[in-house]
């Protein structure tokens, strides 16, 4: 089967999630499953669909759980899309494939094929296992899984926007997609109104992408004629937006699109005054270079130049003065104490709700926190949903913060009611600066992430490849495995090189343990094409003869890649050249569907049986002629395939290429 694109499914997995709030009739005729499911009891899924509809998520979660639990097939794969989602806070993927699993156990369509894209586009992706689970989907009944086993393909995306029946869920899904910064999805998008829209807020995409700091998603809303100067109902544009934003990524698109630079929002703050709030000089320096005015005032008479005193930057207040800023409150600002968050009077605060340490700990400055805390405030305030000043620095990024809490006795090990810690925000943040604080304050490597894996393990999946080291360095256990089985050496072994394998190894990382699908190490190692990372692990001791629970080698999965260099590799090792999988399929007619004729010119001068057929009686030329290309097909006709031959379904490999119109490899296949 073709490879999918690895697109980001951020987006789409929130389009799953909506999919609950449709009408019982709309959620279900997609199905027709083999396996009747539970009775569906109503009332908990009309509950749960109307909660998802009112956006409270956890409510909804709740609802589907009770239902999920009784057997409801229907709730199970809903509860399992909602788990996948963020809006529960940190996707749990563990939870969700268990409640999938259930559900295409009892005839679930859309649950198998929803774990037929997991597997799709995991890295590295399992294509055997999204086969197994396409198949079961179309088994079921399901129209686009059989369509795209039909196509010999596998799945792209769980379900296409396109059929959700409720317009908000692919506006919904359409914003998901640009606050998470995922072009691919958004170039699936032809509705150019979506560009347009807002939500409850005024809030456009726009708005969206550039708060978020999706600087790829606001360049493309900006080339697709998102209104520049857009505002909310606070007043706030854009520009305004990325001045705030955590790394204001998507400033400079919008500085050079021509964005207005001294707009003011409803309590009369410009892009400048974010900025100046910000405390970094780089973002306050491109707006006065984009033609700023310094000394605007907001509707509380404060020029920008009073917030950078007053959050006591003093780079961003030298930035300012070169410019020519000046304060409008200069001796009340520069010698009085602040002992709280100045807010607008009789106007909107966005930070209604929080205690003023919360908002303190989130500035990249940290004079007023210190006062704060001098004057009583607890660094262990407990804030709404178990939020901690700690928690908010983590999220904000600000190290210094963090720093500064940590020294007046902030808790390093709290969790959130999201169940999220300082250092599993750090490294979701890839902050390597904050994790070095952060464990050097106590917190343990070997805890469990805000994904519920392993912190390592977490990282390595994540590709956060220093923070990996430095927990390594710190001692990290090396064999800590997550719920799949998925120990540190697997997920490094998922990457590029084997540079961090090698140093796992070093640290002496066992080769043998397995995940659930049966993988060791060196299968996932293969499974990613890393040649540097097999050889590695073959010299640790690796079995070259290892299984999964399909019955797959290394050999095997490498001939499917068409990795003419690991499959040198794995034979010069000693791999056996005839082991099967359950499927019948050896590492020949893996190869043979993978289209590359070098590859299947090495099994066969490596001794490779060419006439051998699997549980389909499909030979490795039928499976070319399906799959693969010319160049194999001519490969195994010279070393003798015999072309007559016919499997279980009464096709040669003429035939299956004349059914799918392949007319290179029908001529190919003619005799003479």
């Amino acid at each position: 089967m073709a490879r999918p694109d690895r697109s980001t499914r951020t987006a789409l997995l929130a389009a799953i999630v909506l999919l609950a709030a449709l009408p019982p009739g709309a959620a279900l005729a997609a199905r027709k499953p083999a396996v009747a499911p539970a009775t569906r009891p109503t009332a908990a899924l009309d509950t749960a669909q109307r909660a998802v509809r009112e956006k409270e998520f956890g409510q909804a979660a709740k609802a589907f759980e009770a239902a999920a639990k009784g057997g409801n097939a229907e709730a199970q794969y809903l509860l399992g899309s909602l788990l996948l989602s963020d809006a529960l806070g940190t996707p749990d993927p563990v939870a969700a494939r268990r409640w999938l699993e259930s559900a295409a156990g009892s005839g679930e369509s859309r649950a198998a094929y929803s774990l037929a894209v997991l597997a799709a586009t995991a890295e590295p992706a399992d294509e055997d296992a999204a086969g197994r689970w396409l198949g079961k989907a179309a088994d079921a009944g399901f129209a686009p899984a059989q369509a795209l086993r039909s196509a010999g393909r596998l799945p792209l995306v769980f379900l296409p926007e396109k059929d959700l029946g409720d317009p908000q869920s692919i506006v919904e899904a359409y914003w998901a997609a640009v606050q998470h910064d995922d072009l691919a999805q958004l170039r699936r998008y032809a509705d150019a109104t979506l560009v347009r829209r807002t939500d409850a807020f005024g809030r456009g995409a726009l708005a969206r992408a550039t708060g978020a700091d999706a600087a790829r998603a606001s360049g493309w809303l900006i080339e697709h004629g998102a209104d520049l100067n857009a505002t909310d109902q606070f007043g706030a544009t854009p520009l305004m937006l990325a001045a705030a934003a955590p790394k204001a990524l998507a400033l400079p698109a919008l500085l050079k699109a021509g964005a207005a630079v001294d707009r003011a929002d409803s309590v009369g703050n410009t892009a400048l005054h974010y900025a100046a709030r910000s405390g970094d000089a780089t973002r306050v320096a491109q707006l006065l270079a984009a033609g700023a005015k310094p000394n605007l005032r907001n509707r509380n008479e404060d020029a920008v130049l009073d917030l950078a005193l007053r959050a006591g930057n003093a780079e961003v207040v030298a930035t300012l003065r070169a410019a020519g800023a000046q304060a409008t409150r200069r001796s009340a600002i520069e010698t009085a104490q602040v002992d709280s968050v100045q807010r607008p009077k009789g106007q909107p605060d966005l930070y209604a709700g929080l205690p003023d340490l919360f908002v303190a700990a989130a500035r990249h400055t940290t004079g007023l926190l210190e006062m704060l805390l001098k004057g009583g405030a607890s660094a262990n305030l407990a804030g709404p949903q178990g939020l901690s000043p700690l928690l908010v620095a983590a999220d904000a990024g600000a190290v210094d913060a963090a720093r500064v809490l940590l020294a007046a006795g902030a808790d390093v090990h709290h969790r959130d009611g999201r169940h999220r810690s300082a250092l599993g925000i750090a490294l979701q943040r890839d902050n390597l600066d904050l994790c070095r604080l952060l464990i050097g304050a106590g917190a343990s490597v070997d805890d469990a992430g805000n994904s519920g894996a392993p912190l390592l393990v977490e990282a390595l999946l994540t590709r956060r490849v220093e923070i990996a080291a430095l927990l390594v360095d710190k001692g990290a256990k090396v064999d800590l495995a997550d719920a799949r089985g998925v120990t540190p050496l697997m997920a490094a072994a998922g990457l590029e090189d084997d540079t961090t394998v090698q140093s796992l190894l070093a640290h002496r990382a066992s080769v043998t343990p397995r995940d659930k699908a049966g993988r060791d190490a060196l299968l996932v190692a293969a499974l990613a094409g890393n040649a540097p990372a097999v050889r590695a692990l073959l010299q640790a001791g690796a079995s070259v003869r290892s299984e999964d629970d399909d019955g797959a080698t290394p050999l095997a999965i490498a001939a499917r890649r068409g990795a003419l260099e690991l499959v040198r590799t794995l034979l010069a090792a000693g791999a056996p050249i005839e082991t099967r999988t359950k499927a019948g399929a050896s590492p020949l007619m893996q190869a043979a569907a993978s289209g590359n004729a070098e590859v299947v010119g090495l099994l066969l001068k490596s001794g490779a049986a060419v006439n051998a057929t699997d549980v389909h009686g499909d030979t490795a030329l039928m499976i070319a002629a399906r799959d693969g290309s010319p160049d194999a097909a001519r490969a195994l006709l010279a070393a003798g395939a015999n072309r007559d031959l016919r499997n279980k379904d009464r096709a040669n490999a003429r035939e299956i290429a004349e059914g799918l119109k392949r007319a290179t490899l029908v001529a190919a296949l003619r005799p003479g």
